[in-house]
């Protein structure tokens, strides 16, 4: 491995008798100019060996991409990279995974040129570059294991998975982050509700249709109108997909002695 380029964030080797680049980051970019520039010089490095492979080591990435950025990266760096020869790509997640979903979706959501993997660890990935990647697919399996206390206190866990979709399994994660930061941003309003409010939002977002409410909870139409109405109020919100996100964030049940 030979090292070509050495910035302020990012450091740039050269393997494989020049056909493969690896990439890390020294420090995560603190502005967009920053990450910016440090993309160009691997594009102008890109040009000059035109590597048909890269591997990125994301350890240290925390730097979150907008959309107007995931823009720039697809324009100026995954088009002309795919031009200037990259036939594989890989990734390997940022301990930050949350701002390494952002990288992933900066290739989806953009329709990109190049098609990555992403891995939980080099060796995986390396593996995969050299064509010798494989793993069981019959027995997906997820373990999550207290890992104790770090140097700040913070609760720390180490994830264990054997399934062959670790994108899967990184967004699934994602989703219980962001359910959790709802609801203890929105629990408040939420406790505002009454037993029965919390019925009706149960049933709706079971699928339960406004018009049929009122057969499952004895009351009248009316009634459960100015339930949606109260709810909607408390809540400070006023669409029915709202009342969904709330309604299974919150997870209401229904009451089996009324």
């Amino acid at each position: 491995m030979r090292k070509i380029y050495t910035g302020k964030f990012l450091h740039i080797c050269s393997e494989n008798d020049g056909d493969r680049f690896v990439q890390f980051w020294k420090s995560s970019p603190d502005s967009v100019s920053e990450f910016k520039n440090e993309m160009l010089e691997y594009v102008k490095l890109y040009q000059e060996f035109r590597p048909s492979q890269s591997l990125w080591l994301q350890k240290k990435f925390k730097f979150a991409l907008d959309e107007e950025t995931q823009l720039w990266i697809e324009e100026k760096v995954n088009i002309p990279c795919k031009k200037f020869g990259n036939e594989k790509l890989a990734f390997v997640v940022s301990k930050d995974v949350i701002a390494h979903i952002k990288v992933i979706n900066s290739f989806e959501e953009m329709h990109s040129c190049i098609e990555p993997k992403h891995f939980s660890s080099e060796e995986k990935a390396r593996k995969w570059l050299d064509n010798e990647f494989s793993i069981n697919i019959n027995n997906q399996i997820t373990n999550i294991v207290f890992d104790g206390l770090d140097e700040e206190g913070y609760t720390t866990f180490k994830i264990k998975t054997t399934g062959i979709d670790f994108v899967k399994t990184i967004r699934a994660f994602k989703t219980v982050i962001e359910t959790n930061d709802f609801v203890r941003l929105n629990a408040d309003k939420y406790t505002l509700l009454t037993n029965r409010e919390r019925e009706v939002l149960a049933l709706y977002t079971k699928g339960v249709s406004f018009k049929e409410i009122p057969d499952v909870l004895y009351i009248s139409y009316h009634t459960v109108r100015t339930h949606i109405k109260n709810i909607k109020r408390k809540l400070k919100i006023t669409s029915s997909e709202k009342l969904v996100e709330y309604g299974k964030a919150f997870k209401p049940r229904i009451r089996k002695n009324r």
